[in-house]
């Protein structure tokens, strides 16, 4: 078992600071607030509590042939949060927009041909959290993409990463509780590179107030049958779902997230939707007040269907 723990490093960057604020003082998690009383949204768990309007298409991409422009790209707006439909290294990358934090933020897609590690190397670079793998982002003779959110320029967050490559569920749950500074990170993103093995990234955004953030991670797979019923357990239990991963067949993989000593009941729908629809019920789950935390792509027969989970 091994992981990696890495810090952002941009040009002129400042110190760490608290959440995609610009208010040193600003607490994180799901449901700060900023020094002023202003909401602030962290990233990381994907917009959980916060009015989302507007979907919008990013585009396609992944495979041996990148689809939007070919390369690492970035497309920034007010209040951006995504997510992705990944199948493999292909994915297909959406957003919604959130009025009620409407600060600029990128999303960027990395993708750098057979050479994969260089993907995740961008990645950890650009200071974003990633929201989506499809593929092995340490295999160097295969493709894989990857997708994330980051603050713009003027923004003082600086994020830390852990990585970690062919990890079992308990290994990656032992790694993130490993000590303080390890239950400071959120996993956001996670991809099945092998029987019951992952790779995975999570941010944490350091010391705040001389203090790191507590949490608890959770990695669990159901089948389909089982998906709604383990969404269902994980939310009712305080639990964010922060990652997912299908994992070929009927085998869906989330990961819980939540503030270590537990944290308040929250509710979940899911929606069986295909490619003619999904664009829809997500606007319709969205309308209902859930964010879209996990949007995963498998077959059931001879069919290829989409799950979103939405929660509140």
């Amino acid at each position: 078992m091994s992981y990696r723990l890495f810090m952002s490093r941009l040009e002129g960057a400042g110190s760490l600071a608290a959440c995609l604020l610009l208010v040193a003082s600003a607490a994180c998690g799901p449901d700060s607030e900023s020094g002023s009383g202003e909401r602030a949204m962290d990233v990381r768990f994907r917009g959980v509590g916060f009015e989302q309007v507007g979907v919008f298409s990013v585009g396609a991409t992944g495979g041996p042939m990148a689809g939007v422009g070919g390369e690492n790209l970035a497309w920034r707006g007010p209040g951006y949060m995504a997510w992705g439909i990944v199948g493999s290294d292909v994915m297909s990358i959406h957003g919604t927009q959130v009025p009620s934090d409407g600060r600029e933020r990128y999303v960027r897609q990395w993708w750098n041909g057979l050479n994969c590690p260089a993907s995740l190397e961008d990645a950890l670079a650009s200071n974003s959290v990633v929201l989506g793998i499809g593929g092995d982002p340490d295999a160097s003779n295969a493709t894989c993409t990857l997708f994330g959110v980051g603050p713009d320029e003027t923004d003082p967050v600086r994020y830390e990463y852990m990585t970690g490559s062919a990890q079992s569920a308990a290994e990656i749950e032992a790694a993130l509780g490993a000590d303080e500074k390890a239950r400071s990170f959120v996993l956001t993103a996670i991809s099945r590179v092998g029987d019951d093995r992952y790779t995975f990234v999570a941010e944490s955004v350091g010391e705040v107030e001389g203090k790191f953030e507590q949490f608890e991670t959770v990695v669990r797979s159901a089948a389909l049958g089982e998906l709604e019923d383990l969404a269902t357990t994980l939310a009712s239990s305080g639990y964010i779902i922060t990652a997912s991963s299908w994992e070929g067949g009927d085998r869906y993989t989330l990961v819980g997230t939540r503030e270590r000593g537990g944290a308040a009941s929250r509710s979940i729908e899911l929606v069986v939707s295909n490619a003619g629809h999904f664009t829809e019920d997500v606007a319709r789950l969205m309308a209902d007040g859930y964010a879209p935390v996990s949007v995963t792509m498998g077959q059931v027969g001879d069919n290829v269907v989409i799950h979103v989970i939405g929660q509140q």
